[in-house]
């Protein structure tokens, strides 16, 4: 876990944050943090024939949307360039989930990073789970509503997951190998 703590925080460094008026760390970057999971099972010790079991874990923060009057962004143009990026990014994710709950034919995944990165969380071999956060604020009972409006539309994706596996044939080296392991393992036993 040490290794993974060590990755998490060197992305949490270089996370662009900057400061609003509601918040005094507000994000301007989507965070994102993969884990690809692999493991090989050998099924025929002699012929190496086995499966290759995968998966991806993908945990996503994102970034809110902005609205400059509301966040005090109004005369910097770093922070309304920020802004701008953040909203047209968000609102490329939002018409990916649209075009998934009407299972249209041609799915806008290249049009943005984002949603390139999550297409196979998205829309294709996996399982998602959202979380939305929402503000107490009245002021920001517009921005809630959106969240949870986005929030159900996202409910209604239907994947199909299915386990990802693909069939492997060890080579002559790993077959060396694994043949070494075990003279010398047996050698172990037969002298103990």
């Amino acid at each position: 876990m040490t290794q993974i703590d060590e990755v998490i925080r060197h992305g949490q460094r270089n996370r662009a944050l900057g400061e609003s008026i509601l918040n005094q760390k507000s994000s301007r970057s989507h965070s994102i943090v993969r884990f690809t999971l692999s493991m090989h099972k050998t099924q025929d010790l002699i012929s190496g024939e086995g499966e290759r079991l995968f998966s991806e874990l993908n945990l996503v923060d994102l970034a809110g949307s902005e609205a400059l009057d509301t966040k005090g962004g109004g005369g910097d143009t770093i922070n309304a360039k920020e802004s701008k990026n953040i909203n047209l990014s968000l609102c490329k994710l939002v018409t990916v989930i649209n075009e998934l709950t009407k299972k249209q034919s041609h799915i806008s995944y290249r049009n943005s990073n984002l949603t390139k990165i999550l297409a196979r969380s998205l829309g294709g071999n996996a399982q998602t789970a959202l979380i939305g956060t929402l503000s107490p604020l009245y002021e920001q009972l517009v921005a809630s509503r959106k969240t949870l409006d986005f929030l159900k539309t996202a409910k209604k994706i239907q994947n199909k997951p299915f386990k990802n596996a693909s069939k492997t044939k060890s080579s002559c080296k790993d077959k060396k190998k694994e043949w070494k392991v075990l003279f010398v393992l047996m050698q172990n036993k037969m002298q103990n």
